[in-house]
């Protein structure tokens, strides 16, 4: 079996509060920022947080041979934004989603990109949740979750279509024939008609009006919500409330994880075979930061080769940048699609 390898990464920019990007909007990239296009060379997805300053995040991902996909702002600069490898796949549809539920402080937002990796279509998401409230980010998460469901099933009802048309040109195509069988139409009629069937069904939509189902979804950002998988025993949990306690914070929260990965979700980091780095993925100790695949899209990796956290400095960002490696089964599909319906569980 033939697998295609695609490099995922997500990493919160921390709106460029301390200018790392202003020194690489013109010219060569500076000393610090070297680093770091060498590790993004290595990237097929990127997906960012609090973008702020598109002018220079983009001159970053240009020298590292990444293009924008899509993009979605929101307010005090919490924007997000999905880069593609240049030269790579082809880009179907992007989406913008505003994520502002009922009690919400701010906006705040999704950026989605539908890719044709071929032979499958996946669905890129890339968002930043509340950091004050659990309540809020299960909120926006819900209003998420509608909005990739719609997505899924609106390709899902164009694949079909597209199936419906081919049994009504197989229809078509044995009721000419029985007719040309009995005499009632002309064998030039019989293969005029033939061909304009042919000629109707082999026509291959455009890249944008690809209408393969959904294969699978992968959901990245910055969750600002623990996974309780993290911790092993409850005293680690005891001391770390005790940790966020004496330092002002909200106490750890559970729930947002715990939500996805019943909403068929899986956190690569506990498929890989190799994770290196440390388990933080903040400059506060904790993990937030994570890349989900849906359990539709698991089911057709062959593996997760790596997770991998790369420690960032504080003068650049508060957040570790996070990558993870997929091997993607690169098969033509056989017999009828998954029920891509059961990727999130619908209310």
């Amino acid at each position: 079996m033939s697998s295609r390898t695609i490099r995922v990464a997500s990493w919160n920019l921390r709106g460029n509060r301390d200018g790392f990007l202003d020194c690489v909007s013109q010219g060569p990239l500076s000393h610090r920022a070297v680093g770091f296009a060498e590790v993004l060379r290595t990237v097929d997805i990127l997906g960012l947080q609090e973008v702020r300053d598109m002018r220079s995040v983009e001159h970053l991902m240009r020298e590292v041979g990444l293009r924008l996909a899509a993009r979605a702002e929101a307010d005090f600069s919490l924007g997000n934004a999905l880069f593609v490898r240049q030269g790579s796949w082809d880009v179907c549809a992007t989406f913008d989603w505003k994520l502002m539920p009922d009690g919400a402080f701010e906006l705040r937002s999704a950026a989605a990109v539908e890719l044709w990796v071929p032979p499958r279509r996946v669905l890129v998401v890339c968002t930043h949740l509340d950091h004050r409230s659990e309540d809020l980010r299960l909120a926006q998460f819900r209003l998420l979750r509608k909005q990739i469901a719609e997505v899924v099933d609106r390709c899902e009802a164009e694949h079909n279509e597209v199936v419906d048309r081919g049994l009504e040109c197989a229809g078509k195509q044995q009721l000419q024939d029985t007719a040309f069988a009995k005499g009632a139409l002309s064998k030039e009629g019989h293969e005029k008609a033939t061909q304009a069937l042919k000629d109707r069904a082999a026509v291959p939509p455009t890249p944008e009006e690809n209408r393969e189902p959904i294969d699978g979804v992968i959901l990245l950002g910055d969750f600002n919500s623990l996974s309780l998988s993290d911790y092993e025993t409850d005293e680690e949990v005891a001391a770390l409330r005790v940790r966020r306690e004496k330092a002002g914070v909200e106490q750890p929260c559970f729930s947002v994880v715990r939500e996805l990965e019943h909403e068929n979700l899986v956190d690569t980091r506990s498929l890989a075979r190799s994770v290196t780095g440390p388990l933080s993925t903040s400059h506060f100790g904790v993990r937030v930061d994570y890349i989900f695949v849906s359990r539709q899209l698991h089911s057709i990796l062959h593996a997760v080769p790596s997770h991998e956290t790369i420690e960032v400095s504080d003068d650049v960002s508060d957040h570790n940048l996070v990558i993870t490696t997929l091997e993607i089964s690169a098969d033509s599909r056989s017999g009828k699609p998954q029920d891509v319906g059961t990727i999130f569980c619908r209310q």
